[in-house]
């Protein structure tokens, strides 16, 4: 894996090839919340989670507690703090997102996906059910996009703005 990250607190830090740097996190210009009802058919939530998925080449996941080697069939290495899913692997990230164990409590249950560059952070955590699936894009083109792509496929969203 060419991506390492070591993580202390709130703070992070990437090793790209071999050099660490910090890991910036834009703040966010818009916000996107996917709501999801209790009738959505999972076929329904794959297709908004592909949508998602689609706004970066690459995705960076980092589980809010533990190491990313409990995240279930994910990866074999048992000191992993985060996950990198190439643009190959997409469709697989989104199969394991919409089958994961969402139950309070849960160990797979809250994890966090940042784009490559930072720009797009998804909060796939125990909110999602009531309060939405949370997208915090920081490229405005980037964001108009994605909002184009869910309102195209008919997803229910509201979309705020920041001036961070």
């Amino acid at each position: 894996m060419p991506w390492l990250l070591a993580a202390t607190g709130m703070a992070a830090r990437l090793c790209i090839s071999g050099s660490w740097r910090p890991l910036v996190i834009a703040k966010s210009r818009r916000i996107v919340v996917v709501q999801f009802g209790p009738h959505d058919s999972p076929g329904y939530l794959a297709q908004v989670v592909s949508i998602v998925l689609s706004a970066e080449e690459s995705w960076l996941l980092i589980p809010r507690y533990g190491s990313a080697s409990q995240c279930g069939d994910l990866t074999t290495q048992p000191d992993a703090e985060a996950l990198v899913f190439e643009p190959s692997e997409r469709e697989r990230l989104c199969a394991d997102l919409c089958s994961r164990d969402m139950a309070m409590g849960a160990v797979s249950q809250d994890i966090y996906l940042v784009g490559a560059d930072g720009n797009v952070v998804v909060a796939w955590d125990h909110h999602r059910e009531d309060e939405g699936l949370r997208v915090d894009l920081r490229d405005v083109k980037q964001s108009t996009a994605l909002l184009a792509d869910l309102n195209t496929f008919g997803a229910e969203l509201e979309v705020f703005y920041t001036d961070g």
